[in-house]
C-alpha cells in the first residue's frame, strides 16, 4: 500500500495525487484486533466538485487536542522541548471509536489519517481514555481507547509501545500528555 501511495505522489495532476494520499490504506494504520484496513466516502464542500472520494481512515490518534504534548498545531516541536523526558510523553494512542458505525462516516472517523488536526487524528489527555462501545449515537468523544479489554496501546515520545489502563489516574494520564509540565509519574502508574 505505501508503494500507491508513493505512485500517486507522482501522478500528473495535483487532484489524482490528493485521490490517492488521502484514499490509500495502509494496514500499519488500523489495529487488527478491532478492523481491517477501511475507507469511506466523504464529500468535502467545494471540492472535486462536490463528488464524494474514499479517505483512507486509521485507528490511531495523537497526543493532544490541548495542544501541551509533542504534536501540536502550527507550532513546531523538537526533542529538546520535552523537559519532562521523552519516556514519560504519550505521542501516538489508539482512538476509541463507536464500533457500530465502523466504516461509515462519523465526526472521529470520516476524514481518515490525512485529515491534518481533526477529530480522526488527533486525541484528548484531559479526559479519561475508554473502551470502544457500540450504541445507536455517538463517536468516540476524542478520547483513546480501543477495542482491547482493560488497556489501550500508546508509542511514547522515546518509541516504546506501553499499555494503559483505562483506570488510569487522571492527574497521571493529563501529565503523560504534557511534554513539560514538570510533573513526573512512575511509568508503574498507566
Amino acid at each position: 500500500e505505501a508503494a500507491n501511495t508513493w505512485k500517486g505522489g507522482q501522478a500528473t495532476n495535483d487532484s489524482d495525487r490528493i485521490r490517492v494520499a488521502m484514499g490509500t490504506t495502509n494496514p500499519l494504520f488500523f489495529c487488527p484486533s478491532r478492523r481491517a484496513p477501511q475507507k469511506v466516502l466523504f464529500t468535502f464542500p467545494g471540492f472535486f466538485g462536490g463528488n464524494p472520494i474514499e479517505c483512507a481512515l486509521g485507528d490511531y490518534g495523537a497526543s493532544n487536542w490541548e495542544m501541551t504534548g509533542v504534536v501540536r498545531q502550527y507550532l513546531p516541536n523538537r526533542v529538546s522541548s520535552i523537559k519532562d523526558g521523552t519516556s514519560n510523553t504519550l505521542l501516538v494512542g489508539e482512538k476509541r471509536l463507536n464500533l457500530r458505525f465502523l466504516g461509515q462516516v462519523q465526526k472521529d472517523d470520516d476524514e481518515g489519517y490525512a485529515a491534518g488536526w481533526d477529530a480522526d487524528t488527533i486525541r484528548q489527555t484531559e479526559i479519561q481514555p475508554a473502551p470502544d462501545y457500540s450504541a445507536p449515537s455517538g463517536d468516540g468523544e476524542g478520547r483513546f481507547g480501543a477495542s482491547h479489554h482493560g488497556s489501550f496501546n500508546a508509542v511514547f515520545a522515546d518509541g516504546a509501545v506501553r499499555t494503559i489502563s483505562y483506570s488510569v489516574n487522571h492527574k497521571v494520564f493529563k501529565r503523560a500528555g504534557d511534554k513539560s509540565d514538570g510533573q513526573h509519574f512512575s511509568l508503574d502508574d498507566l
